[in-house]
């Protein structure tokens, strides 16, 4: 038999229990005698342990949920959550829960409607603390929606009256159905349509392209041209925080703005996502921000972010 192929003892000969277990040149060579004290005198042919045959049959396995596991793990929708964030005064350092008659007193008025990538690290409080430090004497306050994807949130009967509850200087769209592999399209009409209704009573709107799974090659490209499309197919303004990230990394492979799941992003990380969100939206250079304390970063993160926020690269990849 051809190396790899398991061989039993004749029953021509004399019965003996014990295998020869020899690895051929696929395998490495390595010694009978390592693998089994009692060697049979029979047993001479290449074999292999059942243990690898069940090892690569499990591996192929394993690969094959990895390349299907869109469709094993469908993206699932979520009941719309709502909430409010404000600072307690305008030269206040701390972010807190605010009632409803704080968007009527606010000088600006951020609408941010995403998923846990808007919302973790506490990304929104982040960003109206920026906003206020770069408007001394301004009172931000941020109207926060918490959904599974954009098409929950159009779906929404309170989404409509939403966004007619204020003239919000902001609206920041984020949860679009991206597939993790690649291999396959979701639809973006929804975020598209969503973000035309709102465009369609002059509010100011952004579409927020986060960063990709860690260790991935070309999930941010891909993301930020999905978002990028929307974009465009709305008349919306792209927050490209996904290609800020890796011009970061390009610099400084070793900061940790993943979390520990590599999906979403660390304190230090929402740190530059906030940074980027808010010197887009108020369309103010991110040097703007240089004299600000931020929450994770040291002064030499915050410096390199704020060098790297003013002037993301756009990817050459193609579609």
């Amino acid at each position: 038999m051809k190396n790899g192929e398991i061989s039993w003892i004749s029953r021509e000969k004399p019965l003996n229990c014990s295998k020869k277990f020899e690895f051929g040149t696929r395998f490495g060579g390595v010694p009978a005698s390592l693998l089994s004290p009692s060697v049979s005198p029979y047993m001479t042919r290449s074999t292999v342990p059942k243990r690898t045959l069940a090892l690569v049959l499990l591996l192929i396995f394993l690969g094959g949920l990895w390349l299907i596991r869109d469709r094993l793990y469908p993206p699932q929708s979520v009941s719309a959550r709502y909430g409010v964030i404000e600072s307690a005064h305008a030269d206040s350092p701390n972010a807190v829960n605010a009632d409803q008659g704080s968007l009527s007193q606010a000088d600006i008025r951020l609408l941010l409607v995403g998923n846990s990538h808007t919302h973790s690290q506490e990304l929104p409080q982040r960003i109206v603390k920026l906003i206020e430090f770069a408007n001394p004497g301004k009172r931000v306050a941020a109207r926060t929606v918490s959904v599974g994807f954009l098409d929950d949130a159009l779906r929404d009967p309170n989404m409509a009256q939403l966004l007619k509850e204020h003239p919000w200087n902001a609206v920041v769209l984020q949860a679009q159905k991206i597939s993790s592999s690649g291999r396959y399209t979701h639809s973006t009409a929804e975020g598209v349509d969503l973000a035309k209704q709102a465009r369609a009573l002059g509010l100011p709107v952004f579409f927020y392209a986060e960063w990709g799974l860690k260790g991935s090659v070309d999930s941010t490209a891909r993301t930020d041209r999905i978002y990028r499309d929307m974009a465009q197919a709305s008349n919306a303004i792209l927050i490209p925080v996904g290609l800020v990230w890796e011009e970061v990394l390009r610099q400084s492979p070793n900061l940790e703005l993943h979390d520990f799941d590599g999906n979403h992003q660390s304190a230090l990380g929402a740190d530059l996502t906030a940074l980027v969100i808010a010197s887009t939206i108020t369309q103010q250079p991110s040097s703007n921000f240089s004299a600000y304390t931020p929450q994770s970063a040291s002064s030499a993160d915050w410096k390199l972010f704020c060098e790297h926020a003013a002037n993301p690269q756009t990817p050459t990849s193609k579609k």
